[in-house]
Order: C-alpha cells, then sequence, then structure tokens
C-alpha cells in the first residue's frame, strides 16, 4: 500500500494511487452504464447522452456533498469547489447527482425511470469498489485501530500515519520512530467486498420478474445499512467533526426513505412499478 504507484520504477510513470483509481472507477463504471444502456435497446446517442449526464451528476454531486459538510476545510485550507481533482469528493451526494441529472435525462427521453436504474446497479457498484481500492492505497478512510488478525497497517505518509502519530500525538522518540501506522480495521476492503455482494445481487435480482425499482432500493438499502455499520469502525480526525457527526443521521433519513419507497413499489401498482416481462 502506498499513496504513489510507480510502473517499472519510471518518475514518468508514477501516479497518485487516490487519483488513479478514481480515474479508473469513473471509466469503468461508465463503460458498465453504457454497455447496459445498449443491451436495453437504448440508440448509441441515448446511451451516450445518458451515461455522460450520469456521470457529470456524480461529480456535481459528490463535489457539493463533500462542502456543504466540510465549509470549514475549504475555508481554512483553501479548497476550491470548482477544484476538478479527483480528491474531495462524498460518495452519497454523487450517487443523488447521478440520480437527479440521470433521471431527469430518462424523463426526457421518455424512458422508464426505474428500469434503467435497476440495470444500472452492476455499474455504481464496480465505481464504488474501485474507488476503494485507490482509498485502501491511499491510506485514507481508515478504520480505528483493532487487534483482529486481519488489521492493516499503512506506511509512514499516509493519512492513518499521520493520524496516530501526529493529531494523535502518540508516544515514540527520535531513535524510535515507527515505519507504520497501528493495526486498524479494513474498512476499505470491507466496502469492496460488500460493493461486490451487492453487484452479484443485483446481477441475480435483475434476472428475475421483478417490478420495475425494486432491485435499486434493495440494493440501495442494503449498501446504506453496511456503511451505517461501517462509519462505526471508521476513525475520524478532528477535521472531519462534521462527518462524525451528519453521516448516521444521513443514513437513517436515506434508509427510511428507500424503505417507504420499497414498500410502495412492493405493495402498489402505482406509476413506473409495471412487472418486467
Amino acid at each position: 500500500m502506498d499513496p504513489q504507484i510507480s510502473i517499472m520504477g519510471l518518475k514518468m510513470l508514477t501516479f497518485n494511487s487516490y487519483k488513479l483509481f478514481m480515474a479508473i472507477s469513473a471509466a469503468a463504471a461508465m463503460a458498465i452504464c453504457y454497455m447496459a444502456l445498449i443491451k436495453e435497446k437504448l440508440t448509441v446517442k441515448q446511451a451516450v447522452a445518458l451515461t455522460l449526464t450520469i456521470g457529470a451528476g456524480f461529480f456535481l454531486g459528490a463535489r457539493l456533498l463533500h462542502y456543504m459538510l466540510n465549509r470549514e476545510l475549504y475555508i481554512e485550507k483553501a479548497f476550491k469547489i470548482t477544484d476538478i481533482s479527483a480528491t474531495n469528493f462524498a460518495l452519497y451526494g454523487g450517487i443523488l447527482g447521478s440520480a437527479l441529472l440521470g433521471g431527469l435525462a430518462v424523463i426526457i427521453m421518455r424512458l422508464r425511470l426505474l428500469k434503467i436504474a435497476d440495470i444500472l446497479v452492476p455499474a455504481i457498484c464496480v465505481g464504488i469498489g474501485t474507488m476503494k481500492i485507490g482509498c485502501l492505497f491511499n491510506g485514507c478512510c481508515y478504520g480505528k485501530e483493532t487487534e483482529l488478525p486481519w488489521g492493516i497497517r499503512f506506511p509512514m505518509g499516509s493519512p492513518a500515519y499521520s493520524y496516530h502519530f501526529k493529531d494523535k500525538a502518540a508516544n515514540f522518540t527520535i531513535l524510535n520512530i515507527p515505519l507504520e501506522s497501528h493495526a486498524v480495521h479494513p474498512t476499505q476492503i470491507y466496502e469492496l467486498l460488500a460493493a461486490a455482494a451487492i453487484m452479484l445481487l443485483a446481477v441475480y435480482l435483475n434476472k428475475k420478474s421483478l417490478k420495475d425499482g425494486i432491485v435499486f432500493i434493495a440494493c440501495s438499502l442494503a449498501f446504506t445499512i453496511f456503511r451505517t455499520i461501517n462509519h462505526g469502525l471508521r476513525e475520524f480526525n478532528s477535521a472531519q467533526a462534521n462527518y462524525l457527526m451528519w453521516q448516521p443521521r444521513l443514513y437513517l433519513v436515506i434508509m427510511a426513505i428507500l424503505s417507504g419507497m420499497l414498500l410502495w413499489i412492493f405493495f402498489s401498482d402505482g406509476i413506473g412499478t409495471k412487472k418486467r416481462a
């Protein structure tokens, strides 16, 4: 695990781990999104337009929610909300942004909104899972200290190391400087595995004759429940206090909304809930 990935040891082929996997994540998710839309008989023009709209919605929403939850950081560290670098994103803001812009595009195209949402779940899961690989290499989104055998340690220079030996001012001397962080929960791997499991669930459910929307909402609910649990295993420094306070509340609101939507679709014959042929 290293914040910098070097190919063949060449300086010109050295990349920031987080940014590299963010780019791979976006490319993979959009490619799978495009292929799923083509498989659903959309035209190439429709598939391209919808894929780009969903991608743009993700980055806009992810940055906006991150700004709303961390306005102090943008003031103290001069972060710019218009910065196009692949950092400072909030996952659920991205999902919401994709849903709003993508949903608007689907309505304009007169397609079945909930059916499109169902078939795009695997693309979302691939994007999330790939991003978590970047977090793992970068050492961000790390967990609390643990003595479990699968606890992992991050190298000097990583956010986890900095938290343990700078923010917490752990005791060490100039002659005994640790090379790694304390062992922590591999919360990035937990999330990667959760995304993979939900992707497989979505693929399985999409083959069933379910009402439109059930797959998307059920998978979203399952992932939000997981995120709530995983949030309790995450470590947050003083600059991330808003995450610690607001995210669990946000998850509870999302779970309540998704549960209501799932029950409504399951028990009603409302608009957009036709059974698939």
